[in-house]
């Protein structure tokens, strides 16, 4: 089996906890970008997997980690709001900058969450809605920090870090680990072929 690895673009600071209203800094190459977690700790029912923490992370770019956090509005967003575990800070890739209350203009007036497997979109509670708005995340279950960092590094315009060994796994629903380098024809065997491919397609064999 092919030994991948990588850096990602998505430089390491150190390990932190979470909890919602908490503002934090990631470094990405030689650059401060900044997000919030607007909920965290979210029970099964109000997420694509329990446990799960809503965050945004904004356009705001900068040489410290020292900003002027009223810039950090719903309007500046670099990427839709996404859920995601809690690897960001527990493997040091985010790193907590300040703590403030989350007031209703902080918000968007509308989240919308589109879900690949069952072709719905869905707010941010789980409630299902009648049609898209944007931005649109991905009601998609326990995104790993390949998918994080390629999101961000796809939305400042940089290159993707190669993936790791670790993203190059699909866990099937019997919980069989597959190697996913492989031919086009040998990935649509599986049931969400087309969702892993839209995410990772460099796990294509060419």
């Amino acid at each position: 089996m092919t030994d991948l690895t990588k850096e990602y673009n998505l430089q390491h600071l150190k390990k932190s906890r979470l909890k919602s209203g908490d503002i934090f800094a990631m470094l990405v190459v030689d650059t401060y970008i900044f997000g919030r977690i607007i909920r965290d700790n979210l029970p099964f029912d109000e997420s694509p997997f329990g446990g799960s923490n809503l965050i945004y992370v904004y356009k705001i770019r900068s040489s410290s980690k020292v900003i002027d956090y009223s810039k950090l509005t719903p309007d500046n967003l670099l990427i839709p709001p996404m859920f995601t575990s809690t690897v960001l800070w527990s493997r040091g890739y985010a790193v907590k900058v300040a703590n403030l209350d989350i007031s209703e203009k902080d918000l968007l007036k509308q989240h919308c969450f589109y879900s690949p497997s069952q072709k719905t979109y869905f707010n941010e509670k789980g409630v299902r809605l009648t049609k898209k708005t944007e931005p649109c995340g991905e009601w998609a279950y326990a995104v790993g920090l390949d998918y994080i960092d390629n999101k961000i590094s796809d939305a400042l315009g940089i290159q993707r870090a190669p993936l790791t060994e670790e993203g190059m796994f699909y866990m099937s629903g019997k919980g069989e680990k597959i190697w996913l380098k492989k031919s086009l024809s040998e990935l649509e065997k599986y049931v969400n072929y087309e969702e892993v491919v839209r995410k990772y397609p460099e796990v294509i064999e060419q």
